[in-house]
């Protein structure tokens, strides 16, 4: 994989993900969410447009009022759509993973997350 230097000076965002573990066999109850990958770099998230967040709350089938957000990981990363992203102590529902091209040898992620409005 390689790394360009813009990307490098972009993502400076430190995180990791959670992911809920599969319902227990006997009691039918989902665990409680574990860290998946412990350590990942991210670029800082960036609000989605209006229009942007129409449409990916119709898409999504979201019936909240959500701030959407993105942001770009690097790298052939164990993340999927239902994850929890976490940066410091706030944690984003990730509701959508996207693989996004950018080189012939590197892989980056787009992921929208969901902020709850407040």
């Amino acid at each position: 994989m390689t790394t360009t230097a813009t990307f490098t000076r972009l993502a400076i965002i430190t995180a990791s993900t959670k992911r809920v573990v599969a319902p227990d066999a006997v009691t039918g109850k989902a665990g409680a969410p574990v860290t998946n990958i412990a350590s990942l770099v991210c670029t800082p998230l960036i609000a989605l447009d209006n229009m942007t967040t129409l449409q990916w709350r119709e898409t999504l089938g979201l019936k909240t009022l959500v701030n959407l957000l993105e942001t770009f990981t690097q790298g052939d990363l164990d993340i999927i759509t239902g994850d929890t992203l976490v940066i410091g102590s706030a944690e984003y529902p990730i509701r959508f993973v996207n693989e996004w091209p950018f080189a012939r040898l590197d892989i980056r992620h787009q992921l929208i997350i969901e902020a709850l409005k407040r």
